[in-house]
């Protein structure tokens, strides 16, 4: 590649064309993929939109984060017409944002190098380098193929624009011209907001920009004002660390995950060296949605990779702080990735393994990789920059077998089954495909012979009784058998999801062994799991459950208080109306205005949820008193 005065805004604008129409290219295979276990839970509810106002609450009532990331759950329901019959849309759109976001990464590059002195002779050609190594990233792919994971490419958005305003203003400041301030503020203020709001890991913008100051941009010039500007930045690295500080007393409790936050900590060692790992020697079988199946440690005494993963992290940490002067480009790599993954990967009470969660944090990896062609000598540039262009291709070559592999669900369930033998959500997988194809006797026979191998995992028993059933069996003694288990199970959506799958097929009334008393036994052995009792969502839909089989049975009194039960453990509009309607159809309407007076203290902060409160309940209580004033 020629230097950047040789290249002309034409030449820059055709390869900047070529990689992001090549990049979509080798995704488009992909589009032919189907919603995938983390979708429907969070986005079920885009069936319920009809019009403005239902599309407002969906957009406001969130639950997967503490923010409910309004602004990612805004653009799915711009698409609320295409759910669930067209993921294709959806996976679409989730890739023009990842081309979208190719396109600011090479402009955050550009800034980059223009702000050192030994890159800026090869700014044009470093920025293009690094843009088509992110995009053609094979580890990132899950992020745009998984619907719901709009939700941290979307967040990247606003981080990368965050970036590059800050970097404007940066320059501007070094340079003693007028509104770097403004531009340096305002960028960082407004993006961390709207990144925030589309997934809580966007408030990781100002340690993202902490690591630049004291990495690459720390021989910049700099005046008084701006020194106070440096010091005001370890504030977030500051409350990150003292939030981290604060959860100390509680890392060795078991959660609901059915391990402890030290124990997650310990096992995230080897797992980011397995990132590191992917990012710059793809391989395709070992990428994928599912890997639930990676073992938790009980200590680092108990297990030498993670003793030798996380020293290795420690020298390496050590290497690149008292190396920054000399490598700035290694200790920017560091520490980029270490602390864009401090949310995500560190104690909190999340799953220990994603490849999407690489999404922003393997660009400190990749710029440093983008720098080796164009800060080699002289007379080995034309060989690095002819290395660089063959691992392209290889990372091109990887990526379409990760997206040909997504977008064939029956041979992605067998290669991700094959790789995960002891995953639950790749055997459920494969199991649906034989559903699918009517073929349930070998579904059956995958879920009890994985289920015999990790008994741990009660889904897969629920969805044994589910297929059983299928099949016309009797599932009596299955329900005797899994009881037991369910009362000191992990918490697990998918036990959820087909205990709500089991509700509908017994009040069908069409399955032997499935009656209400079986359900209740079900549900109750999973209420009195502190796992699943003690966490909201989980409360919240087994009691809504009872409610449903007790209503069934027109036992009003049980059912109301099961419902009451579940709006104590997440306060929902649609739980209040159909608790009042409950009532309602009992002919007890005094009560039925007593609950409705009852719930006017839950309204919700936020003045659009407010709002629709307000409405439904208002129409709801007219609707009651109606009657009344015609006697």
């Amino acid at each position: 590649m020629k230097s950047a005065r040789n290249l002309s805004p034409t030449t820059c604008l055709i390869i900047l064309l070529g990689v992001a129409s090549g990049t979509y290219l080798l995704y488009a295979p992909a589009l032919s993929g189907e919603l995938n276990f983390d979708d429907a839970p969070n986005l079920h509810a885009l069936s319920s939109i009809i019009d403005i106002p239902t599309a407002l609450t969906f957009v406001f009532s969130g639950n997967a984060g503490p923010l409910a990331r309004p602004i990612a759950l805004a653009s799915f329901a711009l698409q609320f017409y295409e759910w669930p019959h067209s993921p294709q849309s959806f996976i679409n759109t989730n890739i023009l944002i990842h081309l979208i976001n190719g396109l600011l990464v090479c402009w955050l590059g550009l800034r980059l190098a223009r702000l050192r002195s030994e890159l800026s002779p090869h700014a044009v050609p470093f920025a293009l380098t690094m843009h088509t190594i992110w995009l053609l990233q094979p580890i990132l792919a899950s992020a745009s193929l998984m619907i719901v994971q709009r939700m941290a490419t979307l967040s990247a958005t606003f981080v990368l624009l965050g970036l590059i305003g800050y970097l404007a203003g940066r320059e501007r400041i070094a340079e003693g011209r007028r509104w770097g301030w403004p531009l340096l503020l305002g960028s960082l203020g407004i993006a961390t907001t709207l990144a925030s709001l589309s997934k809580e890991t966007g408030m990781l913008l100002p340690v993202y920009v902490w690591v630049l100051e004291f990495t690459l941009l720390a021989p910049l010039a700099t005046n008084r004002m701006f020194q106070v500007w440096k010091i005001l930045l370890h504030v977030p690295i500051g409350a990150l660390l003292v939030y981290m500080a604060l959860q100390i007393p509680h890392v060795m409790q078991i959660t609901s995950r059915g391990y402890s936050a030290l124990q997650r900590l310990i096992t995230e060692g080897p797992i980011l060296w397995t990132y590191v790992r992917l990012i710059f020697l793809p391989q395709a079988t070992s990428l994928g949605p599912f890997h639930d199946d990676i073992p938790v440690p009980e200590s680092v005494s108990e297990s030498a990779v993670a003793l030798l993963a996380w020293s290795a992290w420690g020298i390496l940490i050590g290497v690149a702080v008292l190396l920054r002067p000399r490598l700035p480009w290694v200790s920017f790599a560091v520490g980029w990735f270490l602390l864009g993954h401090s949310l995500e990967s560190s104690i909190f009470n999340l799953e220990p393994y994603f490849e999407h969660r690489n999404y922003l944090p393997s660009l400190g990896p990749i710029a440093w990789v983008g720098t080796l062609p164009w800060l080699a000598p002289t007379m080995f540039r034309r060989a690095a920059v002819g290395a660089a262009t063959a691992y392209m291709l290889l990372l091109g070559f990887v990526l379409h077998e990760v997206t040909a592999a997504w977008g064939n669900p029956q041979l992605a369930a067998r290669l991700w089954a094959d790789h995960h033998p002891n995953s639950e959500r790749a055997q459920q997988f494969l199991a649906q495909r034989y559903v699918v194809h009517g073929d349930y006797y070998h579904a059956l026979s995958i879920i009890d012979d994985t289920y015999r191998r990790t008994p741990a995992n009660v889904g897969l028993a629920l969805q044994s009784i589910q297929v059983s059933c299928a099949l016309k069996q009797d599932v009596s003694h299955k329900i005797n058998e899994i009881q037991p288990s369910l009362a000191s199970a992990r918490m697990s959506n998918s036990v959820l999801e087909t205990l709500r799958i089991l509700l509908d097929v017994q009040q069908t009334g069409k399955c032997s062994g499935l009656d209400p008393h079986g359900m209740h036994r079900l549900i109750d052995s999973l209420l009195a799991n502190p796992y699943y009792r003690d966490t909201r969502n989980a409360s919240f839909n087994l009691h809504h459950y009872k409610a449903r089989l007790y209503f069934a049975s027109r036992e009003l009194d049980p059912a109301v208080r099961h419902l009451e039960q579940a709006f104590e453990a997440q306060p929902d509009l649609d739980t209040a109306v159909l608790m009042i309607g409950f009532l309602r159809s009992a002919g007890l309407e005094d009560e039925a205005l007593k609950k409705l007076d009852s719930f006017k203290q839950w309204l919700p902060l936020n003045p659009v949820l407010r709002q629709q409160w307000e409405k439904k309940l208002g129409r709801i209580e007219s609707d009651i008193a109606r009657p009344a004033k015609g006697v």
